[in-house]
């Protein structure tokens, strides 16, 4: 059985005042320079009004809705995909 590993990100919400700021936050580790996380799906029910996204079309209608409190919810494969990004640091979400 394959574990479906997911990102948990969100429009960042200094971005409307500093247009120079970075456009996404996500759950990243604590190292230097941080990892965005990648946790196993099923382990993210906490988040209960996070939005799943499944394709590039999707994350653009939901991106600017989101927030820390409203987050999108995307795999590790589509974030690689649309976002660039490549290294992760695996962790099972602790509340």
């Amino acid at each position: 059985m394959t574990t479906d590993l997911c990102c948990v990100v969100w429009l960042n919400p200094s971005r409307s005042d500093h247009p120079q700021s970075r456009l996404l936050q996500a759950l990243t580790s604590h190292g230097t320079p941080p990892k965005p996380l990648s946790i196993p799906r099923e382990e993210l029910q906490a988040f209960k009004n996070a939005t799943y996204i499944y394709s590039e079309d999707d994350f653009q209608k939901k991106l600017n809705s989101s927030s820390p409190e409203s987050p999108i919810i995307i795999s590790t494969e589509l974030a690689t995909e649309m976002l660039g990004w490549e290294d992760f640091q695996f962790t099972h979400y602790i509340r």
